[in-house]
């Protein structure tokens, strides 16, 4: 039996509802890895594009308002009756999610090719149009394409919008409320990153036909302040930054409901006019690498979600990084009713039992579309034909003195971590959880442990009493440094850094990101805790004098990745280069390599995060094509996950391990994505008996969660506990 037929037989036999009803008849959907039924019956699988259907004025309302979670279920005071009512329109919507499976197309149904595309779709690309298709026509219209990085999903989205404009005159007919000032437009808003604005609009000109579609980039001081002249475009293209410092404040200053209730003045309006966004009623949006929205309280995924549409798509290789709130967040852009509340999304599908995983596995079954390179199809072959790509871990012993380093920080944060138990871990329930940062290698506690002869726990001599979570967390960021180069640690941790860690951030959104933990119990550092006493500095007259600090002295991981690149030089042509990708969460560490591939002799290129987005095409486009251009390109492990295309390298390095192995797998198909030529191989390091050994098995039992979820599967355990952490300390 195939995964999705043990999915719906589970669901089929687990009350789904509020109360103890069973929908009927739903069979078959798109959400999950598409593996086709072998009792399909052969025969013509191509459909026509279903037409939406007509929608009641409340379903309208909240399709369209600009501050759809302003009427919630929950909130005030919740009589019997109220909780009756919450129940019933929980089932119900699970209910009509699930009915919806019945008009599914069939994984291996498909649309032709839409007029005016130049080239012609691939088999799974015109299967996942059939899919598009239908889900506009359902509520909520859109849905989450979850396609495997590298498949095609830009191409498969253009398609859409052409294969849709010959509906464009059925969805024009449905009536939508339009307040003033507000114009109803045929166009679709794409938001992306900066650095894919000037790809999508590439896209476009390559794939479609001249003046078939017209493009404006919404960006830059220079755009347009007039919404009517947005509305008269085909395709908008925008930035999430951008997004979100027009419609944030704006947003933030709406009055929910019951707020409208406590304060019977409702004219109060907010700050300044109405932003050039919120001023377009949008065919469909579509959020391009739209994990970017996965943390439902940062400005830009509240901004997001204040966009009117008709379809709302979220696409992203990466549903879930971290945990199950992932997915609320997109489920929220969609307005996926009344799971877009977050009240109701932890009562009944975030709860931990057999009836909010069944209702989870229905909403990914009905809004969730997803693929991976190395699925079959019918004929038994792959959906996409790729070249080989091999995963290679590197085991590397750190030398004497950089293991004298390590050892001496590991011993401090384990002493601080040491006071941070006595002080936070005894005093409260396990419940409060401490990051899984907090993890080194596994050492017996010293002799004399840190207890009275009543087995009452002292502090640890010479660590400072009030320890913070975040002085944890920088004393790990040290740790894992100290793996790449010593040179890395003379310096303060820079502001870049701290934002890519998250530390300078909540600490509910440092666990969040860096780790598995429940993030209720949280809260937030000041700046001074980000200093000391984690923030160390090795500046000394001992690290200046000794040459294991300098850049200029190769760490044992860089005289690995040279030794490599050594080999693969030797077996380059002019005419067919071996080029490599190499690939660090530091760019410091970037500078260090950089150095060093200087003086090695080799040709190489930097792509940062500030590098203008035209600049950027251009370093890309001598990296692939030109054979006597770059042999390697250096990119920050938070640029080289977003948009980039690299098909002309062949190895790609991964130096330091990061607690999201989300954004390690978004990098490494940077090169391993269609159009890749070569075979390809990707290099991992990970130091032994190092902190870098842990973080491994953290990604491991994150990834653990993302498949259970994307699979049907058990979502397992997901958090660290005190307990878990004193073994790995020996406390």
């Amino acid at each position: 039996m195939t995964q999705i037929e043990d999915i719906e037989k589970a669901i089929k036999s687990i009350d789904l509802g509020a109360s103890q009803s069973q929908p009927q008849g739903a069979s078959g959907g798109h959400g999950r890895q598409q593996q086709p039924s072998k009792h399909q019956p052969q025969g013509d699988r191509r459909v026509l594009p279903t037409h939406a259907q007509p929608l009641p004025a409340h379903v309208l309302q909240q399709m369209y308002a600009p501050h759809p979670q302003g009427q919630t279920l929950y909130g005030g005071r919740m009589t019997a009756t109220r909780l009756q009512q919450v129940a019933g329109v929980t089932s119900e919507a699970i209910e009509r999610l699930h009915k919806s499976l019945e008009s599914c197309p069939p994984p291996d149904a498909e649309v032709e090719d839409p007029a005016c595309l130049r080239v012609s779709l691939l088999t799974h690309q015109r299967q996942a149009l059939a899919w598009l298709t239908w889900r506009e026509g359902q509520h909520p219209s859109g849905g989450i394409l979850a396609d495997d990085m590298g498949l095609g999903k830009t191409l498969t989205m253009i398609s859409l919008i052409l294969t849709q404009r010959q509906n464009t005159g059925a969805r024009n007919k449905t009536k939508v409320p339009v307040p003033e000032g507000v114009v109803k437009s045929g166009a679709t808003l794409v938001v992306c990153p900066a650095s894919l604005i000037l790809h999508w609009k590439a896209e476009v000109e390559r794939h479609t036909e001249e003046d078939t579609l017209r493009v404006y980039l919404y960006h830059g001081q220079n755009r347009t302040k007039d919404h009517t002249e947005l509305a008269e475009y085909d395709l908008v293209l925008s930035t999430y930054e951008l997004v979100r410092k027009e419609c944030y404040s704006w947003a933030a200053d709406q009055p929910t409901q019951e707020e409208k209730k406590e304060n019977q003045d409702d004219t109060a309006a907010p700050r300044g006019p109405m932003p050039v966004l919120l001023r377009v009623i949008w065919d469909r949006i579509i959020l391009d690498e739209a994990h970017a929205i996965k943390n439902h309280k940062s400005q830009t995924s509240v901004a997001a979600c204040q966009l009117r549409a008709h379809s709302r798509w979220a696409m992203t290789g990466t549903p879930i990084q971290n945990d199950l709130m992932d997915m609320y967040s997109l489920l929220r852009f969609m307005r996926c009713s009344p799971f877009d509340e977050m009240k109701v999304w932890k009562k009944w599908v975030d709860n931990k039992t057999a009836n909010g995983k069944a209702r989870l596995n229905t909403l990914v079954n009905s809004l969730l579309l997803r693929r991976t390179k190395g699925q079959e199809g019918r004929d038994g072959r792959p959906l996409v034909s790729l070249p080989q790509c091999t995963r290679v871990s590197h085991v590397i012993k750190l030398s004497d003195d950089e293991r004298a380093v390590y050892d001496k920080f590991y011993q401090d944060t384990r002493k601080t971590f040491q006071n941070y138990l006595l002080q936070h871990g005894e005093k409260e329930n396990v419940k409060d959880r401490v990051p899984p940062s907090s993890v080194g290698t596994v050492q017996t506690a010293p002799a004399g442990d840190h207890k009275t002869a009543t087995g009452q726990h002292q502090n640890v001599p010479g660590v400072q009493q009030n320890v913070k979570v975040s002085h944890i967390l920088v004393q790990l960021l040290r740790l894992r440094q100290c793996c790449c180069h010593l040179s890395l640690m003379k310096e303060a941790v820079d502001q870049e850094t701290f934002v890519n860690e998250g530390i300078d951030l909540t600490l509910e959104q440092q666990l969040r990101e860096m780790s598995l933990q429940d993030n209720n119990q949280v809260t937030t550092p000041s700046n001074s805790d980000v200093t000391t006493p984690g923030n160390t500095d090795l500046s000394s007259k001992d690290a200046e004098k000794s040459s294991m600090f300098h850049c200029d002295k190769p760490s044992t991981k860089i005289q690995k990745v040279l030794g490599i690149l050594a080999d693969n030089k030797s077996k380059s042509t002019p005419e067919k280069p071996v080029k490599s990708v190499i690939v660090s969460q530091w760019t410091k560490m970037l500078d260090v390599i950089g150095w060093h591939l200087e003086h090695a002799g080799y040709k190489y290129v930097v792509i940062r995060g500030g590098v203008p987005p035209r600049q950027r095409m251009e370093a890309m486009e001598q990296f692939n094509r030109n054979p006597r251009g770059p042999e390697v390109l250096l990119v920050p492990l938070q640029v080289g996950g977003v948009g980039l295309n690299l098909i002309g390298g062949s190895h790609l390095f991964l130096l330091d391990i990061h607690w999201n192995p989300a954004l390690e797998d978004q990098a490494s198909d940077r090169i391993y994505r269609v159009g890749q030529k070569n075979n390809v191989v990707i290099h991992k390091f990970v130091c032994k008996d190092t902190v870098e050994e842990e973080i491994r098995d953290l990604q491991k039992a994150k990834k653990n969660l993302a498949q259970g979820v994307l699979s049907g599967g058990d979502v397992g355990k997901q958090k660290l506990s005190l307990a878990d952490l004193r073994q790995l300390f020996g406390l």
